[in-house]
C-alpha cells in the first residue's frame, strides 16, 4: 500500500521513481550531474536511464558507473537495450553480475529504422526469442516500445508527397492503430512463453482498450504514460515543437488516459525524459526532433490537472510516480513508500537537517498551492519552455530529501548519495 504523511499544512511522500529515456550510447555519457539534478527539482528521488548498444554492456557498464557515481544527485539504476542476438545470449550475465532486471526493446526497429541511434534492425522472431529468454531467467521486465513500423512507413511515404504542417498530419502517419497492434502483438507473445512486459507512453484509447482486454487473460502486463499526453493534443499549433513519438492525440484519447489513471489500467506515469535544444525542434516536421525534457512536469501536472481539477487522490498520485514503478522494476526493497523509522512529520518552511538524517528515506514534501504561473525556469530544464510556456498550474513541490540508499539487491548498481534540499518555494 502507497504510504505517505499529511502534517496541518504539508504532505510528505515517498521519494518517486521513474523510468526514463535518457539514452547512453557507446560513445558517450549520460549528463549525469544536471539530468539527475532536474530529476530531484521535480521530486524524483530514482531514475533509471538506457543504454542504447548493439555491443556487449560488460565495459560500458563500467565506464558509466564510474562516471555517474561521483556526479548524479539521486539514487539510480540502468536499463540496457536489447538489438543484437548477443544480448539476448548474455541476458542472463546481465540480471547476475550487474542487477539490471529491465530491459527495452523497440517493435519498430527493422531494417534501418534503429540506424540514427546505433541499433540493427531485428524482427518479432527476436522480440519471440528475447521474451522466452527473459521468462526462463525469471524477475524480468521487457520494456517494449510498440509500434508497427510497416503501417507508418506506409502512411508516411505517402505523406511525404503531401508534407507536414500540423500536429494531426504528424498524427495521422502514426495513427492509434500502429500503437494498438503492436501491443497485441507484444502481449500475445509475452502470454504463451509467460514474459512480463511494461508498455511504456501509452498515447491512445484505442491501445489502453486492448491492454484492458488482454489483462483479462494475462495479467503480467504493466502500462505507463506520459505528462505530455495528458495536456496536449494534436490539435494544438504547436509546429516542431510538438513532435513527439507517439504523437500528441485527440481529446477524447487524453480523457481515456486520465480514466486510466484512475480506475488502475495505467500503472505508472514515467517521463520518456528527452532532452532537447530549442533549435532542434523549432523547424520543419520532417526536421524537428521527437521529444521533450519531461522530469520535472509529472508533478506539477499529475497535481493540477489530476488532483486539483479530476479529483485524482494523492493516494493513487503515490502509486502511479513511487510504489508503482518501485514494484515493476524490482526497486520496491528500498523505494516506493515510508517506512516507520523514516516517517517523520514537518509544516511549513525550511527544515534543518538533523544529525539523524541518514537514517531518513527520501522523499518530497508537498503543500497544496493556489492557482499560478508555473516557474518554467525553475523546473531545471530550460528546454520545458519549447512547449510548456504560457501554461498555468499549481506549484505544490516544496521540497526533495536525498540521502545515501542503496537500490535492492536486485539492481544493485546505486550511487551514493548525500542529504540535500532542492526546490524551495
Amino acid at each position: 500500500m502507497s504510504k505517505f504523511a499529511v502534517s496541518t499544512d504539508c504532505m510528505y511522500f515517498p521519494g518517486w521513481s521513474r523510468r526514463t529515456c535518457i539514452s547512453v550510447s557507446v560513445k558517450r555519457s549520460l549528463n549525469t550531474a544536471p539530468e539527475t539534478a532536474h530529476a530531484a527539482i521535480g521530486g524524483f528521488t530514482t531514475v533509471l536511464g538506457y543504454f542504447l548498444n548493439n555491443e556487449a554492456y560488460s565495459e560500458v557498464y563500467k565506464r558509466e558507473q564510474a562516471y555517474a557515481q561521483p556526479r548524479a544527485h539521486v539514487d539510480y539504476g540502468f536499463h540496457f537495450s536489447t538489438a543484437s542476438e548477443l544480448h539476448v545470449k548474455e541476458l542472463e550475465s546481465y540480471v547476475k553480475d550487474y542487477g539490471v532486471t529491465s530491459f527495452k526493446y523497440f517493435m519498430n526497429f527493422k531494417g534501418e529504422e534503429g540506424r540514427y541511434l546505433g541499433l540493427d534492425g531485428t524482427d518479432d522472431g527476436y522480440l519471440h526469442a528475447l521474451l522466452s529468454r527473459s521468462a526462463e531467467i525469471g524477475g524480468v521486465t521487457v520494456v517494449c516500445h510498440t509500434e508497427n513500423i510497416e503501417i507508418v512507413n506506409r502512411l508516411r511515404n505517402a505523406q511525404l508527397e503531401i508534407g507536414i504542417e500540423t500536429l494531426q498530419q504528424w498524427e495521422s502517419v502514426k495513427p492509434p492503430i500502429t500503437e494498438a497492434e503492436a501491443c497485441i502483438r507484444a502481449m500475445f507473445l509475452a502470454e504463451k512463453v509467460g514474459a512480463k512486459i511494461y508498455i511504456p507512453h501509452m498515447s491512445s484509447r484505442m491501445g489502453l482498450d486492448e491492454v484492458r482486454f488482454w489483462r483479462q487473460r494475462y495479467d503480467q502486463v504493466y502500462v505507463e504514460t506520459c505528462p505530455h499526453y495528458l495536456t496536449h493534443t494534436s490539435d494544438m499549433n504547436l509546429g516542431g515543437m510538438g513532435k513527439a513519438n507517439p504523437p500528441f492525440r485527440s481529446k477524447d484519447d487524453q480523457d481515456a488516459l486520465w480514466e486510466g489513471l484512475a480506475d488502475g489500467a495505467i500503472n505508472v506515469v514515467a517521463s520518456d525524459h528527452c532532452p532537447r535544444k530549442r533549435v532542434t525542434k523549432d523547424k520543419s516536421f520532417w526536421l524537428a526532433s521527437q521529444g521533450f525534457p519531461g522530469t520535472a512536469t509529472i508533478l506539477p501536472v499529475l497535481l493540477h490537472e489530476g488532483y486539483h481539477k479530476r479529483g485524482l487522490s494523492l493516494r493513487r498520485i503515490c502509486e502511479l510516480v513511487s510504489t508503482g514503478p518501485a514494484r515493476i522494476f524490482d526497486i520496491d526493497q528500498r523505494k516506493g513508500r515510508t517506512a516507520p523509522r523514516c516517517r517523520r512529520r514537518h509544516h511549513t518552511g525550511r527544515p534543518e537537517p538533523r544529525a539523524d538524517s541518514a537514517s531518513r528515506g527520501p522523499a518530497v514534501v508537498l503543500g497544496l498551492q493556489p492557482l499560478r504561473r508555473l516557474d518554467l525556469q525553475g523546473l531545471g530544464h530550460r528546454d520545458h519552455r519549447a512547449w510548456r510556456d504560457g501554461h498555468e498550474g499549481r506549484q505544490d513541490h516544496r521540497c526533495t530529501w536525498l540521502r545515501k540508499v542503496p537500490l535492492s539487491r536486485a539492481r544493485g548498481n546505486a550511487c551514493r548519495l548525500t542529504f540535500i534540499t532542492v526546490n524551495w518555494r
